[in-house]
């Protein structure tokens, strides 16, 4: 995984700080694999309660501001049928 220990933790106050339903906060994509370099900061979590757009415009403006990486943030409501990019991104990911 390439993001530290203190990152993973930062990621997930964020993150609760401004959705208090989310569950299970993970990475996917290129960072969970060590052997590449670069890429952006792939999330997937999923919520009781949608987010707005708004509230999640603002989630990635602070989680780019903290990391100084670009975010992809894949929110999934619970209970509700996955995206494809949903289940590709639950399906290789490593809980933060």
């Amino acid at each position: 995984m390439r993001i530290s220990p203190a990152q993973a933790e930062q990621i997930t106050q964020i993150i609760r700080a401004q959705c208090r339903d989310a569950i299970q906060i993970c990475l996917f994509g290129s960072r969970i694999d060590d052997k590449r370099r670069g890429g952006d900061l792939d999330l997937y979590f999923e919520t009781q309660h949608p987010l707005p757009l708004l509230e999640q415009a603002d989630l990635i403006r602070r989680l780019e501001e903290a990391t100084h990486l670009p975010v992809d943030l894949i929110i999934h409501p619970h209970g509700q049928p996955r995206r494809p990019i949903a289940v590709i991104a639950q399906a290789t990911d490593i809980a933060l």
